[in-house]
C-alpha cells in the first residue's frame, strides 16, 4: 500500500493539474508525500553534464539561442563579431589575440607538430611562421591576394596571372605590385610587369628585367642582362646581348660585367661600362665611360666611344673646371669652342714682381729643349720642349718639378719674345743711325771728290 502511494506521489510531480469524477478541475499545489509535506519545485539531480553532451545537444538541429558574448573574456576574440571587440591585455600589449598552431604529418616537431604558427598581438604586431621546403604553394592561377609561401619562404601582394605559381617562385623571394616576377633566388621584383630572374636582383619601376645575378633596376623599360649591372632611367641597358628587346635567354652574363647605364636611352653592353644621360652608348668598346647632354633628339644623335677604356663627354652647353670653393679659379670650354678659357685676371693674383727679360733669355739659353715622345704613346707620336726637372731648376715655376704649367711655358716664351722685340726695337734704332751716319759719310766723301777734282783744275 505504501509503494501503491509513493508511486502515486511520484507520477503527480509531473503533472499540473488532474480531473475531479464530478468533471470539476483541482489544482495541484505540489507533490504530498505521506509524511504531510508538499514538494512545490523540481531540484536539479543527476552528473555534471560532460563536454560531448553539451556539444551535441549544442548541434542539435533544434537547438535555439546564442552563446553570449559576455562568457568571453577581454582576452580573446570572436570571429566575425556583430560589433567591434576590444582584448586588452597586458601593458605593452604583446597578448595574442589570435593564436593558431599548425602541423604536418609528414614530420614532427616541437610538441609532435611543425612550427606553424600564426599570432597576431593586440599591439597590432603579428607572426606567421612555417617550414623551408614543407608544403605547396598557397595560391596558383591569375588573381590578386597577399600571400605567404612558407615551403619557399617567399611573400607575394598585389595581382598576377601566372606569375606566381609555383614555378616563377624563387626562395627567399618578394614580389608585390601587378605582374611582377621573382623568380630568383633573393629576388626582390615591385612594381608593373617587372622581372627579377636571378639571384639576388632587384627591380622596381615598370617593364624592366634584371636576368643578371645581383643587377639592379629602376625606372621604365630597362634590361640588366649582365652580374652585378645597373640600369636606371627609360630604356637604359646593362649587358647584352638582347634578342627582341630582352636579355637573351640562351645566354647568361655573356658580357657586360658591372656595367652601368643610367639615363635615357643609353647604353653600357660590355665589360665596366658606363653610359650616363640622355642617348648615350660605349659602342661596343670595354671599360669606357660615356656622358652625353640633354641636347640630342633621336637615336641618331647618340654619343659613343671610339675606342676601349676611353672616357668621352659632350656638353653642347660647354664645360666648367673649378678648383676653389667660391670658384673663383679654374678653366673653361665654352660652348662650340676647342679652346680652354683660364683664370687669369688681376682680382685672382698677388705678390706681383717685375721680370727681366733679358735674364729670362739668358737663362733659357741653359735650359735644353729637345723633341720626345711619351712612354704610353710610343714612338710614332712627337713632341717638343723642355724637361720639368730643368724648367723648375731654370725658373722656379709651378707646383713640382715633374710638370709645366702651360700658362708658366707660355708666359716665360712671352717674357722671351717680348725681350728679344726690344732688342729688335733697339737694333732697329741703331741701324736708322747707321743710315744717318753711312749717308753722311756719303755727302761728305762725294764733297771731297769735287775739291779734289776742282784743285786738280
Amino acid at each position: 500500500m505504501k509503494i501503491k502511494l509513493l508511486f502515486f506521489a511520484f507520477t503527480l510531480a509531473f503533472a499540473t493539474s488532474l480531473f475531479a469524477a464530478n468533471g470539476t478541475t483541482i489544482t495541484l499545489q505540489g507533490v504530498i508525500f505521506p509524511d504531510g509535506t508538499t514538494q512545490t519545485t523540481a531540484a536539479g539531480a543527476g552528473a555534471t553534464p560532460s563536454g560531448t553532451t553539451i556539444i551535441s545537444a549544442i548541434n542539435a538541429p533544434g537547438t535555439g539561442g546564442t552563446i553570449n558574448d559576455n562568457r568571453l573574456t577581454s582576452q580573446f576574440v570572436k570571429f566575425v563579431p556583430g560589433t567591434e571587440q576590444l582584448s586588452v591585455g597586458d601593458a605593452n600589449g604583446t597578448a595574442p589575440m589570435i593564436n593558431l598552431r599548425g602541423g604536418a604529418t609528414c614530420c614532427a616537431g616541437p610538441g609532435g607538430h611543425t612550427p606553424a604558427w600564426f599570432k597576431v598581438f593586440q599591439n597590432g604586431s603579428f607572426v606567421a611562421t612555417g617550414n623551408l621546403g614543407i608544403g605547396v604553394s598557397p595560391f596558383q592561377g591569375k588573381g590578386y591576394r597577399t600571400s605567404w609561401d612558407s615551403y619557399k619562404g617567399a611573400f607575394r601582394s598585389g595581382y598576377a596571372d601566372a606569375e606566381w605559381d609555383d614555378a616563377n617562385v624563387g626562395f627567399f623571394s618578394w614580389a608585390g605590385g601587378s605582374n611582377s616576377t621573382a623568380i630568383g633566388l633573393y629576388a626582390l621584383a615591385f612594381g608593373d610587369t617587372n622581372s627579377a630572374e636571378s639571384t639576388s636582383s632587384i627591380v622596381f619601376g615598370s617593364g624592366n628585367q634584371v636576368k643578371g645575378a645581383a643587377g639592379f633596376s629602376a625606372g621604365a623599360g630597362n634590361r640588366v642582362c649582365d652580374t652585378y649591372g645597373v640600369a636606371l632611367g627609360n630604356n637604359a641597358k646593362s649587358g647584352g646581348p638582347l634578342i627582341n628587346g630582352r636579355c637573351d635567354p640562351d645566354s647568361f652574363n655573356l658580357r657586360g660585367l658591372a656595367a652601368v647605364a643610367i639615363g635615357y636611352n643609353v647604353t653600357a653592353d660590355q665589360d665596366h661600362t658606363m653610359a650616363l644621360g640622355k642617348f648615350a652608348s660605349n659602342n661596343g668598346f670595354t671599360g669606357t665611360l660615356v656622358w652625353s647632354d640633354g641636347s640630342a633628339t633621336a637615336s641618331a644623335d647618340t654619343f659613343k666611344n671610339t675606342a676601349n677604356n676611353e672616357a668621352a663627354f659632350r656638353a653642347t652647353g660647354g664645360f666648367r673646371f673649378r678648383t676653389n670653393l667660391s670658384g673663383t679659379t679654374g678653366c673653361n670650354l665654352p660652348a662650340g669652342s676647342g679652346v680652354f678659357n683660364c683664370t687669369s685676371s688681376r682680382l685672382t693674383k698677388e705678390n706681383f714682381n717685375n721680370v727681366d727679360g733679358e735674364q729670362v733669355l739668358l737663362t733659357l739659353r741653359s735650359v735644353p729643349v729637345s723633341t720626345w715622345n711619351y712612354i704610353t704613346e710610343g714612338k710614332q707620336v712627337r713632341h717638343v720642349g723642355p724637361m720639368a726637372e730643368d724648367f723648375y731648376a731654370a725658373f722656379g715655376l709651378g707646383t713640382n718639378n715633374t710638370s709645366i704649367g702651360v700658362q708658366d711655358l707660355a708666359s716665360v716664351s712671352l717674357v722671351a719674345v717680348k725681350a728679344l722685340e726690344a732688342r729688335t726695337a733697339e737694333l732697329q734704332s741703331k741701324a736708322a743711325e747707321v743710315d744717318v751716319l753711312r749717308a753722311q759719310v756719303q755727302s761728305l766723301e762725294e764733297r771731297l771728290a769735287a775739291l779734289e777734282k776742282a784743285v786738280q783744275k
